[in-house]
């Protein structure tokens, strides 16, 4: 895989490419974001890898010394490839439309806990023309983890993920400080919308004295010690639908195609994936008559999905005499979200 990477056989020095892939990788995350692009995230690197899932090739590097990608900060200042603007990171991640998430653990030794900045939510958008990295939105958690840890963007636009601190103090007068992991959920404004707390014991497994508790780092090497969450994720029991519309057609577009008018949907998978999963909408009156019907695909990674039932117009006259009908949304798994239209 890395020797196929052309960029590298090109590089100066000329042994960057024995350099790039002599160094351990640790593979963190690997997805599959589209039947020929794997994307691979490396800790040792700090680095998401863009692979070709046909040819076995290794397209970019983005992130690490080996970047080949500009960072560009939420001031707009310009960091050159090869800076590590991200450090040791986890759970990195493609969420669609050239963006990328992680949870950017900050740490330029995890073994000695020696950070350049503490661990934060982290997102980014990439141009693989122009080789940049714009950085979107950012977090910090306040902490410092060395490892461990995880980012998703939901679909109404709040980051989730969890966090823990190398040290833990119980007698600090802020009490989230005295707690050993956590989960948050921050929306896209950075205020904090949700977010739960996990208190360990003062025990000297912890690397707590109970007889005289103070400030403790509670990790051996770079693993914690006590309670940690290395990911966190959210479900919903069905697809949300958070939009339906209906459109009458004009008398003249109804005559040409036999349609009466249009229900527009928009609608999320109920749980987070790499993949489309296939779906379908139901419109239909009380007594279970069907009015229309469509068979689509949720987008993967929480992307709004939006897709259209026609209704012709003999069931649009139907619809319009009802006044109410129900607009039913399901998955190919039987997970549905049934909700009620009123047309006036």
């Amino acid at each position: 895989l890395c020797y196929s990477s052309a960029k590298l056989a090109m590089s100066t020095p000329p042994d960057m490419m024995a350099t790039v892939c002599s160094t351990d990788a640790h593979f963190n995350r690997v997805q599959q974001a589209s039947d020929n692009t794997v994307y691979a995230g490396s800790r040792d690197l700090s680095a998401l890898l863009k692979v070709s899932k046909m040819s076995g090739s290794l397209e970019w590097i983005l992130g690490g010394p080996f970047s080949d990608f500009v960072t560009i900060d939420l001031n707009g200042t310009e960091y050159p490839a090869g800076y590590e603007y991200w450090t040791h990171q986890h759970n990195f991640e493609w969420v669609g439309s050239n963006k990328f998430i992680m949870f950017d653990n900050g740490a330029s030794d995890p073994v000695t806990g020696t950070f350049d900045h503490e661990s934060r939510f982290l997102m980014i958008e990439v141009d693989e023309i122009a080789y940049t990295a714009t950085v979107v939105w950012e977090w910090s958690t306040g902490e410092e983890a060395p490892i461990w840890g995880d980012a998703d963007l939901l679909p109404n636009g709040n980051v989730v993920g969890p966090s823990w601190n190398q040290y833990v103090d119980p007698t600090s007068e802020d009490e989230l400080a005295n707690y050993q992991a956590h989960i948050w959920e921050v929306t896209s404004e950075k205020e904090l919308a949700w977010s739960m707390h996990v208190e360990g014991a003062c025990i000297h497994a912890f690397g707590c004295n109970p007889e005289s508790p103070e400030r403790y780092l509670r990790r051996s090497s770079e693993a914690p010690m006590g309670w940690a969450i290395y990911s966190a994720e959210r479900f919903m029991v069905a697809p949300a639908v958070t939009s339906i519309v209906a459109t009458a057609s004009s008398k003249k577009e109804s005559k040409s195609s036999g349609v009466g008018g249009t229900i527009a949907i928009e609608a999320y998978m109920a749980y987070r994936s790499s993949t489309a999963v296939e779906a379908h909408a139901v419109v239909t009156t009380a007594d279970g008559t069907v009015l229309g019907k469509a068979k689509f695909e949720l987008a993967a990674m929480w992307a709004a999905t939006n897709v259209e039932v026609d209704i012709d117009s003999d069931s649009w006259t139907t619809l319009e005499e009802e006044g109410t009908v129900s607009v039913e949304v399901y998955s190919a798994k039987g997970e549905a979200t049934v909700m009620e239209l009123t047309y006036e």
